[in-house]
């Protein structure tokens, strides 16, 4: 004769078991190798991450509008990750991702608020400016609703369209960003934003140089024009002459 005790424990059990069965399964973490932010704007890769570290940078975002963001993500075999089309991902009646991968957004952990709106269209993402600043966000994978990858954080800037150059007293130019360029290969080997560096410099090898260039952008998003080497000295005065010189 079964016990009023085993009877209890034996539904129990079944309970328990049902449970577990009918859990959706977590999805797997995903061994991501690299990954390409796209300005769709352009169709061309803005910032990229690979290993441990970001290379380049998002575009400006101008408040009130938005910065369109596509992705590629590589994993470990050097196969690109399929994301969800826009028209897909989303299943309205039961208010949940849908599909295999999806491309989502979210402020870093501590980054000031209020900055940036994010929305993700499965495929893409929007970054739209909220208020002038500047703040930090996270790219992330997600199979279904469960995050399988994130990034390391990447600084957004926000500004208003109207933001003048800056020429303060002594003349000097309120510089928002500077690329340094690796002359050898014509790319971009680290960038400066506001208060960090991205990036690095080459290795220099002893009794060897590297040439380095330089592109450097005005808070008004222009380029500032640098003298050209063949005219920006002159020797008869001993002193350097024209509008820009980079220095070091």
């Amino acid at each position: 004769m079964i016990t009023y005790r085993q009877f209890f424990l034996t539904c129990i059990t079944a309970i328990l078991v049902v449970t577990l069965f009918c859990m959706p399964a977590a999805a797997d973490q995903v061994d991501v190798e690299s990954l390409d932010i796209i300005d769709r704007s352009v169709g061309e890769v803005t910032a990229d991450y690979h290993i441990d570290h970001w290379h380049g940078r998002l575009p400006v975002v101008i408040q009130g509008k938005h910065i369109s963001l596509g992705a590629v993500f590589t994993g470990a075999d050097g196969e690109s990750i399929p994301l969800m089309d826009e028209d897909t991902f989303y299943d309205t009646g039961r208010g949940t991702f849908t599909g295999d991968y999806i491309f989502n957004v979210r402020l870093a952990d501590g980054a000031p608020t209020g900055i940036v709106e994010l929305l993700s269209h499965g495929d893409h993402v929007h970054v739209r400016g909220q208020q002038a600043g500047e703040t930090e966000i996270v790219f992330l994978l997600q199979e279904g609703d469960e995050v399988v990858w994130e990034s390391p954080s990447i600084g957004v800037n926000v500004r208003k369209d109207d933001t003048p150059t800056e020429i303060v007293g002594d003349g000097t130019i309120q510089i928002a960003d500077l690329k340094i360029i690796d002359r050898s290969v014509r790319e971009v080997t680290a960038d400066h934003h506001f208060d960090h560096w991205h990036g690095r410099l080459p290795v220099v090898t002893k009794g060897k140089h590297i040439s380095l260039g330089a592109e450097f952008t005005a808070a008004d998003g222009e380029t500032v024009p640098l003298m050209e080497e063949d005219i920006f000295y002159d020797p008869d005065r001993g002193v350097f002459t024209g509008a820009y010189i980079f220095n070091v």
